[in-house]
């Protein structure tokens, strides 16, 4: 028998458009809670990563901060040595040095106390999402 205008390709994606309206059915809640763990499980890796950045960014400002305080006082003894004159350059430089070396520190502590209120806010968030969870999959309650 042969229908004019349907072709093999067409009878073969005909024949996959009914077996899987036949078996899809039964799988489909099996290939949500797949889908869904698959994008947690993305979203957790891109919030992990941006946390690992924050903290080596932290890191480096200390690090930045206290290189820069080294640096001024080694700066100092090395050009008090030298020249009078440089002393006292040195020495009104030598505030400003400190001022920025602890601007520095401040900003690594507010990274801090950022991802310590964000990892605050998403444990908080967690028993809300659980909720939500249990009120979706809780039947409904009967009216009396």
């Amino acid at each position: 028998m042969r229908i004019p205008g349907l072709g093999a390709p067409e009878l073969i994606l005909i024949i996959i458009v009914i077996v899987a309206l036949i078996v899809l059915p039964k799988k489909m809640p099996q290939i949500g809670k797949s889908l869904g763990k698959t994008i947690n499980n993305f979203r957790s890796g891109l919030n992990s990563g941006k946390k690992a950045e924050e903290e080596k960014a932290a890191e480096r400002a200390k690090d930045a901060a206290e290189e820069g305080e080294e640096e001024a006082e080694e700066t100092v003894e090395a050009e008090a040595i030298e020249e009078p004159e440089v002393i006292e350059e040195v020495e009104e430089t030598a505030p400003e040095v400190a001022e920025e070396a602890e601007a520095v520190e401040e900003t690594a502590k507010e990274t801090e106390e950022t991802k310590e209120a964000a990892e605050t806010a998403e444990a908080a968030a967690a028993p809300r999402k659980v909720k939500r969870v249990v009120r979706k999959a809780a039947p409904a309650k009967p009216e009396e």
